[in-house]
């Protein structure tokens, strides 16, 4: 494997004047640290990163190739909703919203969300977010995982990926700053966070539609052992993907994935 680009650590001196960050070299996966910080009653807000993760996971027990100081790797930490802990079902979309605004504002790159949880860029995979409901001894609570690719090269990918998986840098041909992106992310998903929570999903729907890539367009998916296929046509306010089949049928779609 060749590569022409030195990795470059995050400036942890910036991190640590931001509050609440704890920063690791390697760890196996954020998710799993956050939730042992909240077992420990860690805050609202607190964020976990790593230069790498070794066992870094997706939905559905995938993994999540992380080259070490070249994407950004990190998992925050809010208190659930006990009055209505499905309601936190939707934090998933709303998160990406708060990602993607970051990344097009930053980049003026097209960041675009695929249902549910995919960032594309140009097609490709650039990003994903996990997001974990958990029960403790101080209560439940959320954990919302993130990977983005950010200064990786093509060779960082596996072969089977470079098709299919980008970067900021393969998309754009230039570095960018992992420490700025990373702080801005943070500050506008506690920040969201807490509308969330207050408002719920609606308030992010209108962006959500904004930055879709799967509204308009014909899909397959799986939910629940089923394959629908349909037009992808809307998304309600409570997050529900809206799939119309080719006999007319409106089907409601609450969680699933998205084949083709």
């Amino acid at each position: 494997m060749v590569h022409e680009i030195k990795p470059e650590r995050l400036d942890t001196v910036s991190l640590h004047r931001a509050g609440g960050i704890f920063y690791y070299e390697t760890l196996d996966s954020t998710n799993s640290t956050a939730a042992q910080l909240a077992a420990a009653g860690a805050a609202d807000g607190t964020v976990v990163v790593a230069e790498e993760q070794r066992r870094g996971r997706g939905r559905l027990g995938r993994g999540w190739d992380s080259a070490y100081a070249r994407g950004l790797y990190f998992s925050l930490l809010w208190r659930a909703d006990q009055r209505n802990p499905a309601g936190t079902a939707p934090i998933t979309l709303a998160a990406a919203v708060s990602t993607a605004a970051v990344l097009d504002a930053k980049t003026g790159l097209p960041v675009k969300i695929k249902w549910p949880n995919d960032l594309l860029l140009k097609g490709k995979k650039l990003g994903g977010i996990l997001a974990e409901l958990k029960e403790g001894e101080k209560g439940g609570y959320l954990v919302i995982g993130i990977g983005l690719n950010i200064n990786q090269e093509r060779a960082d990918f596996r072969p089977e990926l470079r098709e299919k998986a980008c970067s900021l840098y393969t998309a754009r041909g230039r570095l960018h700053d992992r420490t700025a992106l990373l702080l801005a992310l943070v500050e506008r998903l506690r920040e969201d966070c807490r509308r969330f929570f207050a408002s719920g999903f609606g308030p992010f729907r209108g962006k959500w539609i904004e930055f879709s890539d799967t509204l308009g367009k014909d899909v397959m998916l799986t939910t629940r052992g089923k394959t629908i296929c349909g037009k992808a046509l809307d998304l309600d306010e409570d997050g529900t993907l809206l799939i119309e089949t080719e006999s007319g049928t409106i089907c409601r779609i609450n969680s699933g994935e998205i084949i083709i």
